[in-house]
Parts: C-alpha cells; structure tokens; sequence
C-alpha cells in the first residue's frame, strides 16, 4: 500500500508541475532477492504502469534480482558478433594493427562501460576475462586485457591524477 501512496504522491505532484506521466513508456521494477516479491507487497500494479523483470537504464539491463548478468550476456553477444566481422575484415587484407585497434575501439569500450558497476560480481568478471583471453589468443587483440585490470585502472590513474595536483 505505501508504494501505491508514493505514486498517488508522485503524480499529484507532477499535475502541480504542469508534466505528464507517460503510462505506456513508464516501467516500475521491484529490486528483490525474494523470487516472488510480489507476495510481499499488496499492490501489483499502478495505474496500468507495466511491471518488468528488467529494465535498460543508459544501455546497462538491471534485473529484479539485483544482478547484471543479462547485461554482460547481451554485451559479450554483441562483441561476438562483432568478432565475426573483424574477421572477415582480416580475412579481406586488413593488417593485423588496424583490426586490433577496431578491437580496442569498438569491443573493449563497450566492456569498459559500465565495468565498475557490473564489475562487484566476480562470476561475471570471470566470464569478461575469458572472453578476452580468447580474444588475445585469436590476435584480435595484441595486448593481453584483464577484466580485473579494466575495472582497476580508472582508480589507479585517478590516484595519479591526485599525487600530480597535490
């Protein structure tokens, strides 16, 4: 019922600021890691507002269970896919450099975002650093990645950064 409360709350105070809530693109999602949350709460749906199990939020997929697995399962698809590609542009004269720096722009930077959130799952890490390992051992990549390394580095160089200005 207090979620039912927030959201009457919520919208008298839109109406006060002249906005509209959208219903068909409003989404409401319900962080648990009970598998029924639903159970626990009195109210199931607000207004028509769509119930989902996940949700994109800046291209990062949170799931209900607070877990980001889906997120490094669609972002590694889609580096496999892309795999594929800088493949056939090797096969098709491309020097070996060139297809690492595709590599580095456009696989690893889709990695890169978002490491620091999904990277406190160390399975995932896991499954990312496999994933790079096979990249390095097929040169799509001259230089051996770590997942750990990629979700360290920011920190490292924001230290450097610090001891600079200090």
């Amino acid at each position: 019922m207090l979620l039912k409360a927030e959201f009457e709350d919520f919208s008298q105070w839109a109406t006060k600021k002249n906005l509209q809530i959208n219903e068909e693109k409003t989404k409401q999602i319900r962080f648990s890691l009970n598998p029924d949350p639903e159970s626990r709460c009195s109210c199931t749906n607000l207004s028509g507002i769509q119930n989902v199990t996940e949700i994109k939020i800046l291209g990062v997929t949170f799931q209900k269970n607070g877990l980001l697995a889906k997120h490094v399962k669609n972002v590694l698809a889609h580096a496999r896919s892309l795999l594929y590609l800088l493949k056939d542009i090797h096969h098709h004269q491309m020097p070996i450099n060139e297809v690492n720096r595709l590599f580095e722009s456009v696989i690893l930077s889709r990695i890169r975002y978002a490491i620091s959130v999904y990277g406190c799952d160390d399975a995932v890490l896991r499954k990312v650093d496999r994933f790079l390992e096979k990249c390095h051992d097929k040169n799509y990549c001259s230089e051996r990645f770590s997942a750990y390394e990629i979700l360290d580095r920011p920190q490292k160089e924001d230290r450097r950064l610090l001891q600079q200005v200090m």
